[in-house]
């Protein structure tokens, strides 16, 4: 292939790649400015298109952040100017929801594992003590579910009692940009307790089980840099024919890594299905919120 039309091969990437990257810009810009916008971005490639393959992605590249970037500037001006007082009442109720969901779950699990015959002497507080980050781990989605089916029923409750909220027009059951804003924050928060403090507190429990300092470090009490450090590790001493245990010892800390992650998208994961669920069960009946609320705990644990 000549220099001349691997530059026009690229160039019809580049232009391809910008095209379908314009979803970035809200509809409106999109229908007023699109083609303009899709003109000048051809017309920028034709300039760089005979200095080398380099410049001319160069080039695209910088035309592409620029419209990635303003379509989440301007996606964000619409949600600020279209956030209403039904939406600040629906965030305060998944946020005082959250809280005491997550309260009640954690209260519940150390109330499960302080009747274990190990809880036992001065170090029982302590135990417990350094429990709450990992229970707290893995109630978050849970808790989160719970506040999102809690507070979008309620909303939907509301939208039938009155059609607009604030004069806006909308249904208050309709909106899901704040509930997905604040799940993402409890994702982000969830990803640090699992990657930061739950393994030094499981670190500090073996300690407390052992009744020794020397304990060595199982994969539940790494942090990810660890994890990984140890995958690699053990993933050079899987090359020696028949470790078998080697191979496992990655598999373990793979895993583990990926449970982390996992579980932080759990929290966006579980509220999507909690949206679905009041969407699909019109009744108010609790009874049918209350199964669902079973079944998706059940698998989820």
């Amino acid at each position: 292939m000549s220099k001349d039309a691997g530059a026009q091969l690229l160039r019809r990437v580049w232009s391809r790649a910008f095209a379908a990257l314009m979803i970035c810009l809200p509809r409106g810009l999109r229908s007023r400015h699109g083609e303009a916008m899709q003109e000048l971005f051809e017309r920028e490639l034709d300039q760089h298109a005979g200095r080398g393959r380099l410049l001319l992605s160069a080039a695209a590249l910088a035309g592409i952040a620029d419209v990635v970037g303003r379509g989440l500037r301007e996606r964000i001006g619409e949600e600020r100017r279209s956030f209403s007082a039904g939406d600040r009442m629906l965030l305060r109720q998944v946020t005082v929801a959250f809280v005491a969901a997550l309260v009640t779950l954690e209260a519940a699990f150390l109330l499960l594992g302080a009747r274990s015959p190990d809880i036992a002497g001065g170090r029982g507080l302590e135990i417990l003590l350094f429990s709450v980050p990992f229970i707290a781990g893995m109630t978050m989605p849970m808790a989160m579910f719970v506040a999102t089916l809690w507070s979008t029923r309620r909303a939907r409750s509301g939208s039938r009692r009155s059609p607009s909220v604030g004069g806006t027009g909308r249904s208050s059951a309709v909106r899901l940009s704040p509930l997905i804003g604040f799940a993402a924050l409890v994702a982000m928060l969830s990803l640090a307790v699992n990657t930061q403090f739950i393994p030094r507190a499981n670190a500090r429990l073996q300690v407390l089980y052992a009744g020794t300092v020397n304990v060595p470090r199982n994969d539940r009490s790494m942090t990810v840099q660890e994890l990984r450090a140890a995958a690699r590790q053990a993933e050079a001493e899987r090359q020696a024919p028949g470790n078998r245990a080697a191979l496992e010892q990655v598999a373990g800390y793979q895993v583990e890594i990926q449970k982390k992650f996992a579980l932080a998208a759990a929290s966006l994961f579980l509220t999507l299905l909690a949206v679905g669920i009041t969407r699909r069960f019109a009744s108010e009946n609790p009874f049918l919120y209350g199964v669902a609320s079973a079944a998706v705990f059940a698998g989820y644990y």
